[in-house]
């Protein structure tokens, strides 16, 4: 019967063989132009979608209140886990020193060239600014320390801020009978080792000076609060420091400088 029958393909036609190639061929083409339009739609679906989603998505559209809001809790939450005790801090007895302070800047408001400013534990009120890339500022920290961070806080990070300091020195008075043995036993080969640093900030007033810690402040970072190492080798010799000057050798391009607070952690001496 017909449908018993075994057809043999080998035994078709050229005509016919031809014929059937040629239907699988146009069939191959039908599924990769649809494959194809498939794909295309999609792109298009998504470039649409992220034209539309991304004033939803910058986060320079989030409200200014908002983004306050977040910022301040952020530094909440940074000083809440850090559990460091700030000895630059001016309600416990920190102070500016002026003659080892730059001038203040007259650019802006007074409250923003006032250098305490520097050393208030609030997130609120102004910063200190000076003029041009370079300068420094004396801190006589509330006790003597063991210093082991460095903090530098811009507060708000909204964009890129050319004002904010870049390269910055830590520096620290060498001072006392005590100081000077653990310098010459522990530190003097260290000192030749940053000797391209310098001897000292700008403004010395005579003192003899060690550098403490060389970092860069980023000011594209996601946080405004960046905390900074002290060199290894001066939290080892466990020298105590009642006062520290921090320079900033140039800026990230502004004609003048500001910074908001900076804070000193560490060791106190032992009782």
């Amino acid at each position: 019967m017909p449908s018993n029958q075994h057809i043999d393909r080998s035994k078709s036609s050229p005509k016919e063989f031809n014929s059937h190639l040629g239907f699988r061929a146009l069939s191959a083409l039908r599924t990769c132009m649809i494959w194809l339009v498939l794909v295309t739609a999609a792109i298009f679906f998504l470039r649409i979608s992220y034209r539309l989603l991304q004033p939803c998505l910058s986060i320079h559209n989030v409200s200014r209140p908002i983004h306050e809001y977040v910022e301040s809790a952020i530094h909440v939450a940074l000083d809440s886990t850090s559990q460091r005790r700030n000895f630059a801090l001016d309600l416990d007895g920190a102070i500016i020193i002026p003659a080892l302070t730059s001038p203040s800047s007259s650019v802006g408001p007074a409250i923003q060239s006032i250098p305490g400013n520097v050393l208030r534990g609030d997130l609120d009120g102004g910063c200190w600014s000076f003029a041009g890339n370079q300068g420094q500022i004396g801190i006589r920290l509330s006790q003597k320390i063991n210093p082991t961070h460095v903090a530098v806080d811009m507060l708000t990070s909204y964009a890129f801020d050319p004002r904010a300091p870049r390269d910055t020195i830590v520096w620290g008075i060498v001072d006392g009978s005590a100081s000077r043995l653990i310098f010459d036993a522990d530190l003097r080969q260290y000192r030749e080792t940053v000797a391209h640093y310098g001897v000292g900030p700008a403004q010395t007033l005579g003192y003899d000076f060690l550098p403490l810690a060389f970092f860069q402040y980023n000011t594209t970072a996601a946080f405004p609060l960046q905390v900074f190492h002290i060199a290894s080798p001066v939290i080892a010799s466990s020298m105590m420091f009642g006062v520290v000057v921090i320079e900033f050798r140039n800026n990230w391009g502004g004609d003048a400088t500001r910074v908001c607070r900076l804070r000193v952690h560490g060791g106190p001496r032992a009782a």
